[in-house]
């Protein structure tokens, strides 16, 4: 950011490549919203700098598309694992997701897809099986897209907070490559997630415990922005 200067998944049947490597994440996730960020953001400091996904630059841009079957298996509640496809400013490389939470637990599988590709993962007969388990089969259409600045710290014991700004919410082209179009909605303030495998730092659960912050999903409000209810 500039102002910053075991729930088990089915078996996935393919193997990894240097080109297409298989990762797996199962971690403990909590998200909040605040309006001011100064005291996490001097908090964090105190306690390490920005991760650089780019060399160079403490801040990225991402994109997100959610995606989901026709029937809105995870956007009508009929399943908990959510799909989507994220690209870090590399309008050329884009990660698929594929994300299951129950309470704060977090369990998600990623692969990296070429933008070129991206129809035929979403959509096309030969996809992956675990694709094909949770879908039923059925091909995944672009709901919406969310575009934000963030910033991301990590530590070796598997702690990971980072802090999202300027969020907005976009209609989505039909087609690959997946286009934004009209903005439908914008989020003041900072979102913060926190990911750990093991029990929070008690600097960390102690700011966000006297912040008395909420709890927050930015694909639930993009929703009901959508639908007009928000």
């Amino acid at each position: 950011m500039a102002q910053f200067l075991k729930l088990a998944l089915p078996k996935m049947v393919v193997s990894p490549t240097p080109a297409a490597p298989n990762l797996r994440i199962h971690t403990r996730e909590r998200r909040y919203w605040v309006e001011n960020i100064e005291s996490m953001r001097r908090l964090l400091l105190a306690h390490g700098a920005p991760f650089e996904f780019t060399p160079g630059r403490s801040e990225t841009l991402l994109a997100t598309v959610y995606v989901d079957t026709p029937e809105g298996t995870w956007s009508q509640g009929i399943s908990p694992v959510k799909f989507r496809i994220r690209s870090y400013e590399d309008p050329d490389l884009w990660w698929f997701e594929l994300k299951r939470r129950v309470a704060a637990v977090v369990d998600k599988w990623r692969r990296p897809v070429a933008a070129t590709a991206l129809g035929g993962l979403l959509t096309g007969a030969n996809r992956p099986e675990l694709i094909e388990h949770f879908t039923d089969g059925q091909p995944l259409l672009p709901l919406f897209g969310t575009r934000y600045y963030r910033t991301a710290f990590q530590w070796l014991d598997g702690l990971r907070v980072t802090v999202d700004r300027n969020i907005t919410f976009h209609e989505v082209g039909r087609d690959a490559p997946y286009q934004f179009k009209q903005q439908f909605g914008h989020l003041e303030g900072y979102v913060i997630e926190v990911k750990a495998e093991g029990v929070w730092p008690m600097w960390l659960a102690e700011e966000l415990y006297e912040s008395h912050i909420n709890e927050f999903s930015k694909s639930k409000r993009a929703l009901l922005a959508l639908r007009g209810t928000s």
